[in-house]
């Protein structure tokens, strides 16, 4: 079970639950969340969630994180190849599901999308950037480095007036964590927390 820690908005920092999902239950919700348009105007505003389990009771923080889900989420807001990234996922035979972030344009040759990887096992908060980043160098992306942090999240839905987010649900085996290579951690940002964007 994929186990996600959801919030209410983006500056909450009080989980409102915690839920067990399938992965096929996970993917259904990506799929509804960025096709149904939602009331909202600002995207902190917008349900966010964390791919990890915090100690009971605990607000979030990367040091109340106990361990990180079954699923590697990779930001990728520099320009990527979408019709790439699809071949390399087809060719890999991995199971994921991509989309649209909130400043992707559809029309544009470049986009800036959302992955999410289905992975074999949960890994310790001290592994998930060399998750994240393994994942991403192995399908040919760059994981925005800001989302080094395990306590890291991501909003759900669509705001108010936008049109449907791109998204695409692939079929496939899970990525073994332990065969993942050693990333170098990047080194602490001094900017504001930019959150990132189901």
């Amino acid at each position: 079970m994929t186990t996600l820690t959801v919030y209410a908005g983006a500056r909450a920092t009080t989980p409102a639950a915690v839920d067990a999902l399938t992965w096929d239950a996970f993917c259904d919700e990506v799929e509804a969340l960025a096709r149904e348009e939602s009331q909202h105007t600002d995207k902190r505003d917008l349900p966010a969630f964390g791919p990890y389990r915090l100690r009971d009771g605990a607000t979030r923080a990367a040091a109340n994180v106990v361990a990180m889900s079954d699923v590697a989420a990779i930001d990728v807001d520099r320009d990527v190849d979408l019709a790439a990234l699809r071949e390399r996922i087809h060719e890999l035979g991995v199971a994921a599901i991509v989309h649209g972030s909130p400043s992707d344009d559809p029309a544009a040759s470049a986009r800036k999308v959302r992955v999410y990887v289905k992975l074999d096992a949960e890994h310790a908060p001290s592994d998930a950037w060399r998750v994240r980043a393994g994942v991403a160098a192995m399908l040919g992306v760059t994981c925005d480095p800001s989302t080094s942090n395990a306590d890291r999240v991501f909003f759900c839905g669509r705001l108010a007036g936008t049109p449907a987010r791109y998204v695409e649900r692939f079929e496939g085996k899970p990525v073994a964590v332990a065969a993942l290579p050693a990333v170098e951690r990047p080194a602490p940002s001094t900017a504001p927390p930019i959150f990132r964007c189901f």
